[in-house]
């Protein structure tokens, strides 16, 4: 029935490797046509086809017909195979054929696309094909070995050009080696230092309200019994100084405990030293001091490839 129809490569009973070399167009069937071509090409590979008909896993290499170019070629490839393995003899089985990683083991070319750090005795380029496959994750070779295609080649090559044009781009640090600590306590501080100016703005505008404007003394009261360590968040709540009627901040004053520490940070190394107070528009002066330097830093790039250190970067 399945002469005038087709068989399924799978769910036979036989091994589902040989239906499937005989699905030429891969469709999971075997028709007519499939038989016929493969029928074709095994007894034109054999001196003598009969020897398909003894079942037997090996064959002498001189008994494939090297007349003509498809005997021809498995000719060689038996004879690299059984070099490749190590093997003496001029007789190759089934089981010669089945494990692709041991026959590739020991072969620098192996046409798979792939490269690995054995395809080459060069020192650089052994460096180079490392660091491409511990940036890009790599492709395993045919060898049962890591190694790096031609696109990941490029993709690398791509984030070595993308950090070094970032890095030659680099911003000054305005703070020197406190920058990014500054920066990072800046930000902290930011909403709570904006909030303080329109608390004290509208203080100005209207005093009668600068007591609810300020900490509520029965706020410090409702967890002064309690142990304060513990009270971060809530202290942290409050205003970050007091609200006074003043619009500016008084250096000279208390700061909230809880933002003491990372305002002390952007004090001492962004603000003039005995500058008394601080308006909004220098707080906001503060901050475009950075700027240029936070923008580039957020437009870092080729991240992959950093570990390895600009001059290397540059030297690849």
């Amino acid at each position: 029935m399945w002469t005038v129809l087709s068989c399924p490569t799978k769910g036979l009973e036989i091994d589902e490797k040989s239906p499937k070399y005989m699905d030429r167009d891969a469709d999971g069937k075997i028709r007519v046509n499939d038989v016929i071509s493969v029928s074709k090409w095994m007894t034109g590979a054999l001196k003598n086809p009969d020897l398909l008909l003894e079942g037997k896993d090996s064959v002498n290499i001189d008994e494939i017909n090297a007349e003509n170019e498809i005997g021809l070629k498995l000719c060689k490839a038996a004879k690299q195979i059984l070099s490749n393995l190590g093997k003496e003899g001029e007789r190759i089985s089934l089981a010669d054929t089945a494990d692709s990683a041991a026959i590739f083991a020991k072969t620098r070319y192996n046409g798979d696309g792939v490269i690995t750090v054995a395809s080459t005795d060069d020192a650089a380029e052994k460096e180079v094909i490392t660091a491409a496959l511990e940036s890009t994750g790599g492709t395993m070779d045919r060898s049962g070995e890591m190694g790096v295609t031609a696109a990941q080649l490029e993709a690398f090559y791509t984030e070595l050009k993308a950090y070094s044009d970032w890095c030659a781009a680099e911003v000054q640090a305005p703070f020197a080696d406190k920058t990014d600590a500054v920066i990072a306590a800046y930000q902290a501080l930011d909403a709570k230092m904006k909030d303080f100016f329109m608390r004290s703005r509208l203080a100005a505008f209207s005093p009668d309200s600068t007591s609810a404007l300020d900490v509520q003394t029965s706020r410090i009261e409702a967890i002064s019994a309690e142990n304060l360590s513990a009270k971060g968040d809530e202290i942290a709540a409050y205003p970050i100084a007091r609200i006074t009627g003043q619009e500016e901040l008084d250096l000279t004053a208390a700061i909230n405990p809880a933002w003491a520490a990372q305002f002390k940070v952007v004090k001492e190394a962004a603000v003039e030293a005995g500058k008394k107070t601080l308006t909004e528009a220098d707080w906001a002066a503060i901050g475009a001091q950075f700027a240029a330097y936070t923008a580039w830093k957020a437009a870092k790039a080729g991240v992959s490839v950093e570990k390895l250190g600009i001059a290397k970067v540059n030297e690849m």
